[in-house]
């Protein structure tokens, strides 16, 4: 998370929180920001986890997307995150391909398995049978370096015959 104090206020002014992203700076215990992705907010509350709550609205109410401490951190221990969850064996988030992306009218994420869409509060998803599926959609939706990205994963998993 990244926050910027400006005029007396804290703004949360980026999630990485995929594409679940606000898109806007969303002011501590101020109104709610609403993007194609949804609508958020920021609230001073204290948890085990933090004195701040990042939150999302679903269809059940606001849901909980991150509980935080406003502590500032140096560069250094940012890279060290940053190493952490592209290499660490322990990360959730160097596993398998995801792709994600917001757009001007919702949000497309496409995975192994699938391409799934949300627009306008309809939601659409195609199951792949294989990866020429995959990589058609991703030919479709992501710029061309992606789809390279992707290629290249793709035959980074499949089994060597030697």
């Amino acid at each position: 998370m990244n926050l910027l104090e400006y005029e007396d206020t804290l703004y949360l002014i980026d999630s990485g929180f995929g594409n679940n992203l606000v898109m806007q700076p969303v002011a501590l215990d101020g109104e709610p920001v609403t993007s194609p992705a949804g609508t958020f907010r920021l609230r001073s509350e204290t948890t085990e986890k933090g004195t701040m709550v990042f939150e999302q609205i679903k269809d059940t109410g606001w849901e909980l997307r991150y509980a935080l401490h406003p502590d500032a951190i140096d560069w250094e221990h940012l890279d060290h995150v940053k190493q952490q969850i592209h290499h660490s064996p322990e990360s959730s988030f160097n596993k398998e391909l995801l792709i994600a992306k917001l757009t001007d009218d919702g949000t497309y994420s496409i995975n192994e398995e699938r391409y799934y869409r949300k627009c306008n509060g309809d939601e659409e998803t195609l199951p792949f049978q294989d990866h020429g599926e995959l990589l058609d959609q991703v030919r479709r939706h992501a710029a061309p370096a992606v789809y390279e990205a992707t290629v290249n994963y793709i035959n980074e998993q499949k089994p060597s015959n030697d």
